[in-house]
């Protein structure tokens, strides 16, 4: 009997310890001036946006860092005096030594060349002797040629802009968009010509006549395609060098 009167108060004892339990932690939400915590984001056991706020943050990082390297890749080497560092480790064709700045200076003057300065990250500097001129003209000529075949150097290089043309279009409207057409190729911007409303042999007459009028100043990069009752051709600036 006291066995079972014992075992009767420790199950009461227990339910009793239970219930207070349940009942602390309820209260402590109920008194929490946040309310209830918010749930955790999908897989990171972190709040709720917290990882969408990473993934921007990594995102804007990396823009960032696409920027810093389009900047030093288009940054111009320093050269002869302007280079800063007190002393430069000297590459060339027997290997690599570090010199005092000065000693560097004497010994391209001797060679009749330049002393550039390939890579100022490094420490100290690494340096190069070579013609510093020719080199700034071979990277400003392949810069200039990346340029052209986007449509031409210029403000609007590489744009693409689109002219419409009805196909009986009258003839004041023809001359303002002949000069818009015109006027976007000397920008460097390649030209779509979008004619519409009309046959298919109008459509030709008008395309063969705007290519007759702008002659040399462009080249087309298609024959004329007509789909979908428009026709469509596309202009891009001609070199002033480059043959007709």
């Amino acid at each position: 009997m006291l066995s079972a009167l014992g075992r009767a108060l420790a199950a009461r004892a227990g339910a009793a310890g239970g219930g207070g339990l349940r009942g602390g932690a309820a209260g402590a939400r109920a008194g929490s001036p946040l309310g209830a915590p918010a749930p955790a984001g999908p897989g990171l056991g972190l709040p709720a946006g917290a990882s969408r706020g990473l993934a921007i943050r990594y995102n804007r990082n990396k823009s960032k860092s696409k920027q810093r390297a389009a900047a030093e890749e288009g940054r111009e080497l320093r050269a002869g005096r302007a280079i800063k560092a007190p002393e430069v480790r000297l590459v060339g064709p027997g290997g690599h030594e570090v010199l005092r700045l000065a000693d560097a200076l004497k010994r391209a003057e001797e060679a009749g060349l330049d002393l550039v300065e390939v890579n100022p990250k490094a420490s100290p500097p690494v340096c190069r002797i070579m013609d510093h001129r020719r080199e700034l003209y071979a990277k400003r000529k392949k810069e200039k040629e990346r340029l052209r075949e986007k449509g031409g150097a210029g403000a609007g290089a590489g744009e693409r802009k689109e002219v419409r043309m009805r196909a009986t279009i009258a003839a004041g409207d023809y001359e303002m968009k002949l000069a818009q057409i015109e006027r976007f190729l000397e920008r460097g911007s390649r030209v779509r010509l979008r004619i519409f409303k009309g046959q298919p042999e109008d459509m030709h007459g008008l395309a063969a006549r705007v290519v007759a009028r702008l002659g040399d100043a462009a080249r087309t990069e298609n024959e004329l395609r007509v789909e979908s009752g428009y026709g469509s051709l596309t202009f891009a600036p001609r070199p002033r060098d480059a043959p007709a």
